[in-house]
């Protein structure tokens, strides 16, 4: 039986920001050719009302089913407190991923005027004294979100700093979500525009060390903190997650309502459907096929924490079940 768990949307691919590792806000080199250029997912990017008639229909089918609002920016989009608005009102289980940017914050205080946010998760800077800067304009409306979380993406050149910016979080009573530099292993990826390998962290006794040392630590709020993560992490660096295809755990939507094959590839075959018809006809054998078809000819493997979030919690259903 099919039992989707995790809804990831890029409800646009518009962004406030041109960074030079991200591949999802422009044309890259060698893009492939059935890919959509950024100018047609603009011209095709999801309405509201599209995007509402398929959250209405996900409840119903999953209701249990937890969406992650990517862009893009999220908060680019006019319509967003619609969105949020619905997921409130129909208790929907949800995060919105954001730059939380100068160019986008008068945007979350707009937003935050009117609704209440859920759950908000922000890229935090692992330097220090900038992320306690960007994080000022989202703690003065702390009450008007449930729970705020920061994406840490680890790199060779901050690990170091990774201890100490998860202390700033929790300081601040701020969730610290631990991933780690992807790169993009053929042109199919088209998340990432990191192509070489030397800004990733490589399995070694230091990592894994600093690694243990800082998911021992009692006071420190980290997402997902419990020792079968910490270890499906380790197995998986640099960048060596494995899917286990067999069902549909989690579905990536594109900008443009098309299937993705994952966040980090759109996909050939996955695209052909798109997230509304399969809500509608249900053809969710069809999609596992264009699926397994995709990640036979285009994955390389990645290393998206998300799914190994996915993993880890179908291992601890199986534990508790005792299957």
């Amino acid at each position: 039986m099919i039992n989707i768990k995790i809804f990831n949307w890029f409800i646009t691919r518009r962004c406030n920001l041109s960074c030079d590792y991200c591949r999802i806000t422009k044309n890259y080199k060698y893009m492939p050719l059935s890919y959509p250029s950024i100018e047609e997912y603009y011209k095709n990017e999801m309405a509201l009302d599209y995007i509402i008639n398929c959250l209405e229909k996900i409840k119903n089918l999953f209701p249990n089913s937890f969406h992650i609002f990517y862009g893009g920016e999220p908060f680019i989009r006019d319509d967003i407190i619609e969105i949020i608005s619905f997921c409130n009102k129909n208790n929907i289980n949800y995060t919105i991923i954001t730059n939380n940017s100068n160019g986008v914050q008068k945007n979350i205080e707009s937003v935050l005027k009117k609704e209440y946010i859920l759950s908000l998760t922000i890229f935090s800077d692992i330097q220090g004294k900038k992320s306690e800067e960007g994080l000022k304009n989202v703690l003065k409306n702390r009450k008007r979100i449930k729970e705020i979380s920061a994406e840490i993406v680890v790199r060779k050149e901050n690990i170091n700093f990774l201890e100490e910016i998860i202390e700033l979080n929790t300081k601040h009573e701020i969730l610290s979500d631990i991933t780690f530099l992807d790169v993009s292993k053929t042109r199919f990826y088209d998340f990432s525009d990191v192509v070489e390998n030397s800004s990733l962290i490589f399995p070694s006794r230091e990592v894994f060390l600093l690694l243990d040392k800082i998911f021992k630590r009692n006071d420190l709020m980290i997402l997902y903190k419990n020792p079968v993560f910490l270890e499906n992490l380790k197995k998986i660096l640099p960048s060596r997650m494995d899917c286990n295809i067999n069902d549909l755990f989690n579905i990536s939507i594109d900008s443009d309502g098309k299937i993705r094959l994952c966040n980090r590839i759109r996909g050939v075959f996955s695209p052909k459907i798109s997230i509304l018809n399969l809500l509608k006809d249900q053809n969710f054998n069809v999609l596992l096929d264009n699926s397994k078809s995709d990640k036979d000819l285009l994955c390389k493997k990645c290393n998206w924490t998300c799914m190994i979030m996915s993993e880890t919690q179908k291992i601890e259903n199986i534990i508790v079940k005792g299957e």
